[in-house]
């Protein structure tokens, strides 16, 4: 089982998107941002998965779609048949109680069922009509939390001792008593 699911990982993907933003990699390698006004792109990416992170391998190109992607996709699968992972950095090579790569393979099946799944977008969506709820239980928290740290007022004690005010009662009573 945890070959089938591996071997899935490791599948070729190709994503074809018409963008407003396409990326580009300068010289050093750092993705950077082409804005384009009205122009098709392709975004074609792999994903290979291995212990440590995915690698993602993203080519960007421009206008004639349909052509690219029939010159792009047997380059590309001619790539991943040739490309290997050093020793140890495979999924095939998992050694049982690898705590990182569990970590790694959870999340990524976690996160492709997610995707596939739309849980995120049920979410937004719910939270898109109760956010008023959500805002309202926010504030209340927040109003108790100042409340418990807000200074208690100081209490004047407006009793005068000196004064002609105060009146003391003899009490016989317990003049008797005491």
């Amino acid at each position: 089982m945890l070959k089938k699911i591996l071997r899935t990982l490791a599948a070729l993907t190709i994503f074809t998107f018409i963008p407003i933003i396409s990326y580009a990699y300068d010289s050093i390698g750092v993705p950077g941002i082409n804005w384009t006004k009205g122009s098709k792109t392709v975004n074609v990416g792999t994903d290979l998965a291995k212990l440590n992170l995915p690698s993602e391998y993203i080519f960007v190109d421009g206008e004639d779609t349909k052509e690219l992607m029939a010159a792009v996709k047997p380059k590309l699968e001619n790539i991943i048949k040739n490309y290997a992972y050093k020793e140890g950095k495979r999924y095939s090579g998992y050694i049982k109680g690898d705590k990182v790569a569990e970590v790694g393979l959870a999340a990524l099946i976690v996160g492709g069922t997610v995707s596939k799944t739309g849980l995120l977008t049920k979410i937004l969506i719910i939270f898109k009509k109760a956010w008023i709820f959500v805002l309202a239980g926010i504030v209340g928290l927040f109003g108790k939390v100042i409340r418990v740290f807000r200074k208690k007022p100081y209490i004047h004690d407006e009793t005068e001792l000196n004064s002609d005010k105060i009146l003391f009662k003899e009490n016989s009573e317990a003049d008797i008593r005491g």
